[in-house]
């Protein structure tokens, strides 16, 4: 969803795995082959019968790894963890200041070691400190066999290991024991291919391989790249270091995929390839609607497809219809359906325009109408008739302004200092048109004054809040892109949904030949006030 209306709805998860360095087999990937119906029938301002006969959508839990991004848990996701690293573990830093031992004694002299002179960085020991100085005593004299045997390494007090060849290289242009890597904490390493090499920093690694280079990898990309089975996986050796893409998200190339992070919170870290990666690229990667992974490849309970989650929407490939994203409304009618297991089964077909506004969507069983970003651009609520909004001018003849209006427009419209025609909102309904609500329906049927009204009205509270306003803008906006409701009166149409997170339930009903909107209820009856749980894990473009 975009960035400014999301909502943060479930606390970080945070897991701390122990890096170890298995060997492991590929994982079938993209690249590889691999990338509600509800029927409400209370009244309609007394124009219908008051029965209920509903049939309910499958569950969908709001609460799940994705709840930050506004996305329900798709089936089998249930346990992914987006963040598998500590706080301390996303921006480590390294030591203020390093230089290189002044004069190292190549062996121990009390009183006369650096260590005896200068405080010891945390984690590191005095013998350790005392034994790095005396390898630097060693490293530094053309005369010792260590030299000759290891050339071009170095040591860096006071942590004892050696650090050589391109992996040395790479480190001090860096900034060595001041980068993000801080200091050694082994020797350089052969890994279990036979051919690269490592050395493992306090803060991360750099691997070298003759085939890519060396390359630093922090902690954040090394849980993923851990958990695909290090570079015996599918994602191979790095190509690149971390690259920044600003706002505390990095991108690191591997031979077989990407790895992309975010440094700060909500914490993430996840892979992409193949075709879904293509897919993505084509869209315009995190510069699309769509931002950043937030997941990794994922196979559905099926074995068939695979998908990654992202900060606005989602992308799934089959190997029959290939790769499609689905996001915006056309993803909540997606999920509220029961993703790719209910009736309308994966996506065939990327959204294709209709008009100037709506796209369509093909999926296996059938298609939906919608759109693939939520903006401010799909319902509004109308400010004073001033210089306005150009969409309003040409959809509504209203030289109306759409902009924040609660205190403006929506309090004095129920104290009847507003003139009863004047408008409060408007909505986008596809294949209907713009729905518009005046002051005088607003304020005699959905919000009536208790001591004048002859019925409760359709808030909780006289005035109603600001938060009730623009739930329930919100409320009807879904509810209009919902599907039919069959009961209203003649002369009228209606629709009707059930928020999958909450279980309510709620109704949207607009007059056929002027399309104003004519009432509107969440909840079990016609006076129901549930508006929040009407909107409960959506995305609201005002509020």
């Amino acid at each position: 969803m975009n960035p400014q209306v999301k909502k943060c709805l479930a606390v970080l998860s945070v897991a701390v795995l122990t890096i170890a360095h298995p060997t492991a087999t590929k994982a079938e990937t993209t690249s590889t082959g691999s990338s509600s119906h509800s029927n409400l029938s209370p009244q309609d301002s007394g124009e219908t019968q008051t029965t209920t006969d509903t049939v309910e959508n499958p569950v969908i839990s709001l609460e799940g790894p994705f709840a930050q991004w506004g996305i329900p848990t798709p089936p089998g996701a249930e346990r992914y963890e987006v963040n598998q690293v500590t706080q301390d573990e996303l921006n480590p830093q390294g030591l203020d200041e390093w230089h290189p031992t002044d004069d190292p004694h190549s062996e121990i002299i009390p009183g006369q070691m650096r260590s005896d002179r200068e405080s010891i960085p945390a984690g590191a020991s005095k013998a350790d400190a005392d034994q790095a100085e005396i390898k630097e005593a060693k490293l530094t004299d053309p005369s010792t066999p260590t030299l000759n045997a290891r050339p071009g390494c170095g040591v860096y007090w006071p942590a004892p290991f050696e650090v050589c060849g391109a992996i040395k290289n790479l480190y001090d242009a860096i900034g060595g024991p001041t980068s993000f890597l801080l200091l050694p904490k082994s020797k350089e390493l052969t890994n279990p291919d036979g051919v690269g090499k490592r050395s493992e920093f306090v803060n991360g690694f750099i691997y070298w391989h003759p085939r890519t280079g060396a390359h630093s990898v922090s902690i954040p990309v090394s849980r993923v790249w851990q958990r695909h089975g290090w570079e015996n996986g599918f994602l191979g050796y790095p190509t690149t270091s971390d690259i920044s893409l600003g706002n505390q998200w990095y991108v690191q190339h591997f031979e077989g995929g990407h790895v992309y992070t975010h440094n700060a919170l909500p914490a993430t870290q996840a892979s992409i390839q193949g075709a879904i990666y293509d897919k993505w690229q084509s869209m315009g990667g995190h510069t699309s609607a769509l931002g950043f992974p937030i997941s990794d490849e994922l196979t559905t309970p099926d074995g068939i497809g695979r998908y990654n989650v992202f900060e606005g929407g989602m992308i799934y490939w089959t190997p029959q219809h290939g790769a499609h994203p689905v996001s915006g409304t056309f993803l909540i009618q997606y999920t509220e359906q029961g993703f790719e297991k209910g009736l309308l089964g994966y996506p065939v077909g990327d959204p294709v325009a209709q008009d100037s506004f709506w796209q369509e969507q093909e999926f296996m069983g059938g298609k939906l109408t919608g759109v693939s970003q939520i903006t401010k651009d799909l319902y509004w609520p109308i400010f004073a008739p001033v210089v306005g909004s150009p969409v309003l001018q040409a959809e509504t003849s209203h030289n109306d302004e759409a902009r924040e209006n609660y205190q403006e427009r929506v309090l004095p419209c129920i104290e009847y200092e507003l003139p009863p025609d004047t408008k409060l909102a408007a909505w986008r309904v596809p294949g209907r048109g713009m729905v518009t609500l005046d002051c005088r329906r607003f304020r005699t049927h959905m919000a009536p004054n208790p001591e004048v009204g002859e019925h409760p009205g359709h808030f909780a509270n006289y005035p109603l809040t600001r938060k009730e306003w623009y739930d329930f803008l919100g409320c009807v906006f879904y509810t209009f892109q919902a599907e039919d409701f069959d009961r209203p009166r003649l002369g009228n149409w209606g629709k009707q949904r059930k928020n999958t997170n909450s279980g309510t339930r709620s109704v949207a009903i607009a007059r056929n030949v002027t399309n104003e909107f004519v009432t509107g209820w969440a909840g079990d009856d016609e006076y129901s006030t549930e508006w929040a749980g009407c909107v409960k894990g959506l995305p609201l473009s005002w509020q």
